[in-house]
């Protein structure tokens, strides 16, 4: 049976983000197997999935749409879409940022309280969950919604489509990853069933990895090509972030206005690991972007996606907090400049302390 969903986008925002906040009111016992549309509205979509006595909640809320460069491109979103998937208790293990703030500002906010309380234990049946919701979502969204509608939320089932499909291997991939950086410092204990626990480190870059309860980060920095014009090419930059607790992990893009790191045409640039830090890291890291008003050429006042980039990769080695304003957010015509306008540098951001492409500005 079709249903119509007419929601201001307050209530949207309302329904969407209680979908995790108030998982514990409605139990695996009050779903369907399967997936289940919970809200949607033009820009916003809620789901649940259920398998036995686990679920998983997706969200998706649009925010602007993309600046023009982006909208010239055709392998560039349209929009800037915030997207997340949640346990049933409510802890988020994958979570994108299609711009410089989370559409719905809680967002920002439940991270910041969930660093401390990860759950205990792997959470890669999650991402096998978030494959399998995936797959069930467009069947069930034509299903469950009027025609119309669902075709309007065609950029937030892809958001979600973007990552649910490559998330089974994305925690085999970094969890190996995470296995071998951890070996290489004798932190690795081997737990029954294959979870991992941290040993007894010493020294500086044990305590890094064990710093705030035996959580682990690193940072990608990922990149496209993109035309903007018969004349003007370019690349696009964004990050992604990772944070292990034991063997639990959370995935956190910052698409900076373009395409995120699930992108397939997103090449890692370079990465980042925890031993490449000069000081301890601030949890709320991953949340860092310029507050300035977007310009292509990263002119004046305003700030591109490589500017982002740079803001969130000094945050990660340095966690060095910046205002929004500050440094390439504000710079003006700068010699840092990275963009596909004349006189300024083309390319994307590097994962070093380079004043020109790296992650420290001349001003500093």
């Amino acid at each position: 049976m079709r249903t119509t969903t007419q929601l201001t986008a307050a209530s949207t925002l309302l329904i969407l983000a209680g979908c995790a906040a108030d998982v514990s009111e409605r139990g695996s016992g009050t779903l369907r197997e399967g997936l289940t549309i919970l809200g949607a509205a033009p820009g916003a979509l809620s789901a649940a999935y259920r398998r036995g006595d686990v679920v998983i909640y997706l969200e998706a809320l649009r925010g602007q749409a993309t600046p023009e460069i982006y909208q010239n491109d055709p392998e560039s979103p349209a929009w800037e879409i915030d997207a997340r998937f949640t346990s049933d208790q409510g802890h988020a293990f994958y979570v994108r940022r299609g711009g410089d703030a989370f559409v719905e500002p809680r967002w920002a906010t439940e991270l910041e309280q969930q660093d401390a309380d990860a759950p205990a234990g792997s959470n890669a049946h999650l991402f096998e969950l978030a494959l399998e919701a995936v797959r069930a979502l467009p069947g069930e969204v034509a299903a469950q919604l009027e025609p119309a509608l669902a075709a309007e939320l065609a950029p937030e089932l892809d958001a979600l489509t973007d990552f649910g499909r490559q998330a089974p291997d994305l925690y085999a991939a970094q969890d190996e990853r995470a296995r071998d950086a951890l070996r290489r410092e004798g932190l690795l204990v081997e737990q029954p069933g294959g979870d991992v626990a941290y040993g007894s480190p010493s020294g500086a870059e044990g305590s890094n990895v064990s710093q705030s309860g035996g959580y682990y980060y690193y940072i990608e920095l990922r990149d496209k090509h993109i035309s903007y014009s018969l004349f003007l090419n370019g690349r696009h930059s964004a990050t992604r972030a990772f944070q292990w607790q034991n063997s639990w992990v959370r995935v956190v893009d910052a698409c900076n206005h373009g395409s995120c790191a699930s992108n397939s045409n997103m090449g890692q640039v370079c990465l980042l690991q925890y031993y490449d830090r000069v000081v301890a890291l601030t949890q709320a890291w991953t949340h860092q972007a310029c507050r300035t008003g977007y310009d292509t050429w990263s002119n004046g006042s305003g700030h591109n996606c490589h500017d982002d980039s740079r803001v969130q990769l000094r945050n990660f080695v340095y966690a060095d907090w910046n205002n929004g304003y500050q440094y390439w957010c504000n710079d003006g015509d700068s010699s840092a400049d990275i963009s596909v306008g004349p006189g300024d540098q083309g390319g994307a951001p590097r994962c070093d302390a380079g004043r020109s492409r790296g992650y420290v500005h001349p001003w500093h």
